[in-house]
C-alpha cells in the first residue's frame, strides 16, 4: 500500500441553480490526462472537485502535506471551466487529504493469506465510501464466519504478494 497526497478544492458557483441538487449530480469525468470527481453545491459552500490521480506520494500519514499550489488550482480550474463551467468560479477553499492505494489501484478485502483470524480491509480512502454498506456486510461475514457469499476474489490480499 502507498499513501498519496490528494488536493481538494471548493469552487464558487457561477450559476448557482445549475450546480445544486437536483440539477447537478455527483460527477466523475475522465478528461485528457486526468480523472476529476466532484459534488454539487449541497449547502452553499461551493462545488467540491478534485483529481483522482496522485498529487504525490507520502512516506507516512503524519508527513506534512504541502498546501494546494497555484498550479494545482489553475489546472483544476481549467478543467472545471471546460467541463463544468457553471461551477468554475474562484477557488473558495482548499484542503489536502490522503488516499491509501494498492499497487493495482483496487480495494483489498479478505482474510490475511497466512493468518485467517485476521480480516484485512482497505477501502482505499474516500473512494471506498460509496461501498461502505456492502463492505460492512462482507467484513461482518469474514469476521464471524471466515467466509462470505459475495464475489470478492478480485479483492483478495494475496493478489498483492510478490
Amino acid at each position: 500500500m502507498r499513501l498519496t497526497r490528494q488536493p481538494l478544492m471548493w469552487f464558487e458557483p457561477l450559476e448557482r441553480l445549475l450546480v445544486r441538487p437536483p440539477s447537478m449530480p455527483v460527477f466523475f469525468l475522465h478528461a485528457l490526462n486526468d480523472l476529476i470527481y466532484g459534488f454539487p453545491d449541497f449547502r452553499g459552500t461551493g462545488v467540491k472537485a478534485a483529481s483522482h490521480l496522485s498529487g504525490g506520494e507520502l512516506t507516512t500519514a503524519d508527513e506534512i502535506r504541502a498546501e494546494v499550489s497555484d498550479e494545482e488550482k489553475a489546472h483544476l480550474k481549467r478543467l472545471m471551466g471546460r467541463f463544468v463551467p457553471a461551477a468554475a468560479g474562484r477557488v473558495r477553499q482548499t484542503h489536502v487529504c490522503i488516499y491509501t492505494r494498492s499497487t493495482d489501484e483496487h480495494f483489498v478485502l479478505g482474510l490475511h493469506p497466512s493468518a485467517s483470524q485476521i480480516v484485512l480491509a482497505s477501502p482505499c480512502s474516500g473512494h471506498g465510501f460509496k461501498f461502505a454498506s456492502i463492505f460492512g456486510e462482507i467484513l461482518a461475514d469474514l469476521a464471524t464466519t471466515r467466509a462470505t457469499d459475495k464475489p470478492i476474489d478480485f479483492f483478495q490480499p494475496n493478489r498483492l504478494k510478490g
